[in-house]
């Protein structure tokens, strides 16, 4: 019943996020184009005005009520005239509210970007405003021109060894991956039968979030958390805040040479998508000699079919060409995948947030 209950709220968020879509194609049918155009490419400083809201904590120092703009940019060691019209602006696009008093406040938006909030975006924005995300983005057209990515371009290395070098933006982006997660764990551990299986290995799976979500909602599943072993420290102390420590195993790993053997299936969220098909063949034969005879793999993404248009597959896409050298897939791309691997695609679970569970078999 619960998992029925989730792939019902699936189906309502889809429709949400479609519905969304629609009226603003309707609004660009009836604006003069200019506008439309107009509005689409100042799209950069929508990103940047909540970049700098993020950085400075604005939405944390108005949860206690209302502030003017000197009182704001004290708070936040800024200019106040530089505050008073970021504030002005993030207000016209919806983001914060003005009262006549003239002290600004949260909205049901802006609460969104307080460090505590339930779901918080605050990482969100800080990770799409980053200078090097940006700074890759802006020769986004010699990507297009090659096909080359335009982060290793610009910054001569990988995000993945910038991150390395850089760890104020590697616990940014680290805790805005552990964000997406938790929201979308639930309706994961509930969308999928785990009931089938009796251990999960969650490859790549940071500090363990979704790994905690599922065991939460099968606890007669053990479970094995793959990944580097700096990153195991983190999930040792989270795992034990969720009461998990006794049911995961915890397993230093280097994914593109070997995986932990002998359990019944290998999750693998938001991982594959970073890599190109070459690497990503990669991954899933180590997972594949890990594998047991009929074991499984579950690729948990947003798929992306040749002719879809939703927004947020599609800008993923462009975002894992331009930064990471990877791509949103179709059903038949992960079904090649896993045939050149030792898989074939048995099944795709959708579920909530778009996402998708494409589980395949070992053959």
């Amino acid at each position: 019943m619960k998992g029925y209950l989730h792939a019902g709220l699936g189906a309502v968020i889809r429709t949400v996020v479609k519905a969304h879509e629609s009226v603003v194609q309707a609004a660009g049918a009836v604006l003069p184009p200019q506008f439309v155009l107009a509005q689409h490419a100042a799209g950069i400083s929508r990103t940047l005005l909540l970049g700098a809201a993020a950085n400075l904590r604005l939405a944390d120092h108005l949860a206690d009520g209302p502030l003017t703009a000197a009182e704001l940019a004290t708070r936040s060691q800024a200019d106040e005239g530089a505050v008073h019209r970021t504030m002005r602006a993030l207000v016209a696009i919806g983001i914060f509210e003005l009262g006549s008093d003239g002290r600004f406040r949260n909205n049901r938006i802006s609460k969104a970007l307080c460090t505590d909030a339930q779901g918080s975006a605050l990482n969100a924005a800080l990770y799409w405003a980053s200078g090097s995300n940006v700074a890759a983005w802006g020769d986004y057209l010699r990507t297009v021109r090659t096909g080359e990515t335009a982060f290793d371009r610009v910054h001569g290395m990988s995000i993945w060894s910038w991150l390395r070098k850089n760890p104020q933006e590697a616990a940014d982006f680290n805790r805005y991956m552990q964000e997406v997660t938790e929201v979308a764990a639930p309706a994961i551990a509930m969308g999928y039968p785990f009931a089938e299986i009796q251990s999960l290995c969650d490859v790549g799976g940071g500090r363990g979030t979704l790994l905690a979500g599922i065991l939460g909602s099968n606890p007669n599943l053990r479970g094995i958390l793959a990944d580097a072993p700096t990153v195991l420290e983190d999930a040792r102390a989270f795992l034990a805040e969720r009461g998990m420590s006794e049911r995961v195993e915890l397993v230093p790993t280097d994914f593109f040479e070997r995986v932990p053997e002998g359990v019944d299936a290998y999750l693998l969220k938001d991982i594959l998508h970073d890599w190109d098909d070459a690497r990503s063949i990669h991954i899933l034969k180590a997972v594949r000699r890990a594998a047991k005879p009929d074991g499984r793999v579950l690729i948990v993404e947003i798929m992306v079919e040749p002719h879809d248009t939703e927004f947020l597959g599609t800008l993923l896409d462009v975002h894992m060409m331009a930064v990471c050298g990877g791509r949103q897939r179709s059903r038949d791309d992960f079904r090649n995948l896993f045939e050149a691997s030792g898989f074939r695609l048995s099944r795709v679970v959708k579920i909530a947030h778009l996402m998708s569970v494409i589980e395949g078999v070992a053959i």
